[in-house]
């Protein structure tokens, strides 16, 4: 969930700030002007004007985490299981916590080793120079 967070970040970032570029910062001042405080400026005006962008990274957000779920589903079948449903299956379903853990140890293992391995390659074949 964590790293689900960290990848789609992004996808919420870029509509919202495109949604505050837009948005008239003057309105606020006139807020504050009337009488608003900070806080109700902020909820009153400023969420109001920048709606479209709240619900454009909601929705891509929204989009992408499902997908993250059901691609697995779709591309492995019914009777396949893929280690990521697993772990989610033994969490959400079985309460097994003990066994999510460790699948998710040996699943954190494997990338580790993986990228170990991808950094001696690199390292190697800095080692032997451009052009072999």
């Amino acid at each position: 969930v964590v790293v689900m967070f960290y990848v789609q970040l992004p996808f919420a970032i870029l509509p919202l700030y495109a949604a505050a570029e837009k948005f008239d910062f003057g309105l606020l001042d006139a807020a504050r002007d009337l009488g608003a405080g900070a806080a109700r400026a902020f909820w009153e005006v400023f969420i109001p004007g920048v709606r479209g962008g709240l619900v454009a990274a909601s929705l891509m957000v929204f989009i992408s985490g499902v997908g993250q779920y059901v691609i697995p589903q779709i591309v492995g079948g019914v009777d396949t299981e893929m280690i990521g449903n697993k772990i989610a299956q033994r969490v959400f379903s079985d309460r097994n916590l003990p066994e999510a853990s460790a699948l998710s140890s040996m699943l954190l293992l494997g990338v580790l080793a993986l990228m170990i391995a991808n950094s001696l390659r690199r390292r190697l074949m800095a080692k032997e120079g451009p052009g072999v």
